[in-house]
């Protein structure tokens, strides 16, 4: 028999015990990992769709104003609260009769998105004036 090869049994029970440990500290910091990638990946989707929503209104009255020359008289009757795939977009239209030190009458716009997993959601404030000064 050749006195140089060598039978190998398995492995032995330390290094058994330091694969253990190691996958043992391994695996829950992955799990962890993956948790929080998870959920900030919802948070940010609900956030993207928040604005879209938002950016949609915004564009829909900005579109109104271009289009109509008294746009003014019928503002108003975008102030709405709805119901969107589980968002709640509000929309509330104010009159300032001299904005700011501008001396212009406008009209703010807020268009506020919420969601029940995103309550504090998304705000977007706007001015449309007349340009009558």
């Amino acid at each position: 028999m050749n006195r140089y090869l060598r039978e190998e049994h398995g492995l032995t029970l330390i290094e058994i015990v330091i694969i253990v440990i190691i996958v043992g500290i391994a695996l829950p910091s992955l799990f962890v990992l993956m948790g929080n990638l998870s959920v900030q990946t919802f948070q940010n989707r609900l956030m993207t769709q928040s604005v879209n929503l938002a950016n949609n209104r915004l564009e829909e009255i900005q579109a109104f104003k271009e289009a109509n020359w008294d746009w003014y008289k019928t503002v108003n009757n975008y102030v709405e609260t709805e119901n969107i795939d589980g968002f709640t977009r509000t929309t509330e239209v104010s009159y300032d009769n001299a904005w700011g030190n501008s001396g212009y009458e406008a009209y703010q716009v807020v268009v506020s998105v919420t969601h029940p997993k995103f309550p504090d959601g998304y705000i977007i404030s706007f001015y449309l004036t007349k340009y009558t000064k």
